[in-house]
């Protein structure tokens, strides 16, 4: 499959001071990426040279297989971004700057009703944009990016000043045009708890470097290659249960609790393993008779598993 964007050893910087180091990563169809990392993580520098307005030092990006610095143009005709407060012309109304912005990428007139309306401006589409709350001129400013139907979204915190609907109606959107268009995205917030509702894959840079790249998934499990995670399965039969969990699990972490479900008294037990030997446990588990009625890993929180990754650096 073709990458939507490709990252390669990417480092820029400013006098003495490297804003980003190395640093390397990937997006595909369909992907919603987070972009997290403390304040001055280089994220926005990033971002800027994605869409060409920095020059990187060394390395490289390429979206839909084009180099940015070589082929700007083939690159960027796939590319619809928000970088920091979309510019507006305040004097002229919303319609007006959209019909300004697709005369540049040749916009249909129904193109241009199409992104209104997913937008939702439909009712203030006439107004000027001076007079636009903060959210509006965000939605605004997406829709212009969606006008010339890219195959890559960028966005940096897309939904300041959004309240709750606004920022509810952006994320089934992006959604939509990810997973049922396959539209590649890279969405830069601090707010992580619509990041965990969004994304499919997390990026955490410090200091403009990589720490770590990784399905939503798999972060929220803390699910790194050849470390256990924490399970939770409810049983009829301790012992039995308890006798072939051992052998999956380190004795010293199964802890037993009792539980009721559908008023049957069954017991809940805690145990680590790795995640590809779950499979096997409860196939093992029901060959013996043993009655399974739920299993699941348990997940952090997207806030914590950054956290722990950046020692509590701040949110950009």
């Amino acid at each position: 499959m073709e990458k939507i964007l490709e990252i390669k050893n990417l480092t820029k910087s400013f006098g003495k001071k490297t804003v980003v180091n190395n640093l390397s990563f990937d997006i595909y169809p369909g992907e919603i990426c987070g972009f997290l990392g403390p304040n001055g993580s280089g994220k926005t520098t990033t971002i800027k040279m994605i869409v060409g307005l920095l020059q990187p030092d060394n390395g490289s990006v390429s979206i839909c297989g084009n180099n940015v610095s070589t082929h700007f143009e083939e690159a960027l005709k796939n590319v619809g971004a928000i970088v920091e407060n979309p510019d507006m012309y305040k004097e002229f109304s919303g319609r007006k700057n959209i019909q300004l912005a697709a005369n540049i990428c040749n916009a249909s007139p129904e193109r241009q009703q199409e992104v209104i309306n997913i937008v939702g401006l439909g009712n203030r589409i006439n107004d000027k944009v001076k007079k636009y709350s903060l959210g509006m001129k965000q939605r605004l400013g997406i829709a212009i990016a969606l006008l010339s139907n890219p195959r890559f979204l960028i966005f940096d915190e897309p939904t300041n000043g959004l309240d709750p609907t606004g920022i509810k109606d952006f994320r089934e959107t992006i959604k939509r045009l990810a997973h049922e268009e396959g539209v590649g995205v890279l969405i830069s917030s601090h707010m992580m708890s619509e990041m965990e509702l969004i994304c499919d894959k997390i990026v955490i840079i410090e200091k403009g470097e990589l720490l770590g790249s990784n399905s939503l998934a798999d972060i929220k499990l803390g699910i790194k290659e050849s470390v256990d995670v924490e399970y939770k399965i409810i049983v009829n039969d301790f012992e039995k249960a308890e006798n072939i969990i051992k052998g999956f699990a380190d004795e010293s972490e199964l802890k037993a609790v009792d539980t009721i479900v559908r008023e049957k008294h069954l017991k809940e037990i805690s145990f680590k393993t790795l995640p590809e030997d779950i499979p096997e446990l409860v196939k093992n588990l029901v060959e013996n008779g043993v009655q399974v009625w739920s299993v699941r890993p348990i997940e952090t929180s997207l806030e914590d598993a950054y956290l722990d990754a950046t020692g509590g650096g701040q949110i950009a």
